[in-house]
């Protein structure tokens, strides 16, 4: 298997006409004096002229960004208020719940009849003791 299989010659030409040429050739001699292969300094040109360095964004582009965070920390702050006054809501639900059964065991235990005072009472005793059995 020969080396050079899986590679291309690229010939470049170069005249150095303008300043900014012979500026290129100056360099190019110093990279090679200090041991730098030319293929290389072609693959680094051809490089950096397909890939070049992403730019830097824009002033407004980062001002954006910034806002979004801030906008995405306010939405997390506010989803967690919002599930803490569902879990209010429901313990509040539970609490009237709560209340219309003793509102129901008041009536029972002021005008019912005697069974009816006595089942009252023993709820009641429950519904003190912790237990929330609902009769």
């Amino acid at each position: 298997m020969m080396k050079a299989e899986q590679t291309e010659c690229i010939r470049v030409y170069l005249r150095y006409q303008s300043d900014e040429d012979r500026e290129l050739q100056r360099r190019m001699r110093v990279d090679v004096m200090r041991g730098r292969a030319k293929s290389a300094i072609a693959r680094d040109a051809l490089r950096a002229y397909y890939f070049p360095p992403a730019l830097p964004p824009a002033p407004e582009v980062v001002a954006l960004t910034q806002q979004v965070r801030e906008l995405a920390r306010l939405v997390s702050a506010l989803s967690r208020q919002v599930n803490e006054l569902h879990q209010a809501l429901a313990e509040l639900d539970e609490v009237r719940a709560q209340n219309t059964q003793l509102q129901t065991l008041l009536l029972a235990a002021t005008f019912g009849d005697r069974g009816m005072k006595r089942a009252a009472a023993e709820v009641a005793q429950t519904l003190a003791t912790g237990a929330h059995a609902v009769k």
